[in-house]
């Protein structure tokens, strides 16, 4: 959804400046999977990344050969998107709506599908500062805040210092994630 919603959703163009300005790590969030989709046939509607989708069109919900099919096709498109528009590609991904535990095949399938083409993926907890252990770096997991416009500037560089056991000024997480 690059370049809709503005200024919500930023450009192309944006980012591109957001990542030559070297100050900026541009990641994944989906390419169109940041959308709730339907899931029984009363209308029902839950996060496009935990829901086997229903197909109102054969009355049936989705198997877990077309849900693999279908994330997986949207998280390669993602990448995809960052490349043709010349952008490093992303390592990491975050999850939309926070939707990770709930795997809708029981399987891992959603895990796998994700670490597949991203490092770790990027986990969060509404107003929470977290920091990422080692084991759940091992898990594929790495820790993120949210960033609200409620949030100030004040209040971000606390959630920051707190939640880094390195000194800020000198910390570069992105560049050495094998250190973590």
């Amino acid at each position: 959804f690059v370049g809709t919603h503005a200024p919500y959703y930023l450009t192309w163009a944006e980012l591109t400046e957001l990542s030559a300005s070297g100050r900026w790590d541009l990641e994944a969030h989906t390419h169109l999977g940041h959308v709730k989709v339907p899931s029984d046939a009363n209308g029902a509607m839950e996060p496009f990344l935990t829901t086997m989708q229903y197909l109102p069109d054969q009355q049936r919900v989705e198997t877990q050969e077309e849900y693999g099919a279908r994330v997986l096709g949207d998280l390669s498109e993602c990448k995809h998107q960052f490349l043709i528009h010349g952008l490093p590609e992303p390592s990491l991904f975050a999850f939309p709506f926070s939707a990770h535990d709930d795997d809708p095949a029981g399987t891992g399938m959603l895990k796998n599908l994700v670490t597949s083409l991203y490092s770790a993926g990027m986990l969060d907890q509404a107003d929470a500062t977290s920091v990422t252990t080692s084991d759940q770096r091992a898990q594929g997991n790495i820790a993120r805040m949210d960033v609200t416009a409620d949030v100030t500037p004040t209040a971000l560089v606390d959630r920051l210092i707190s939640a880094s056991p390195l000194e800020p000024a000198a910390a570069q997480p992105l560049r050495d994630i094998d250190q973590w």
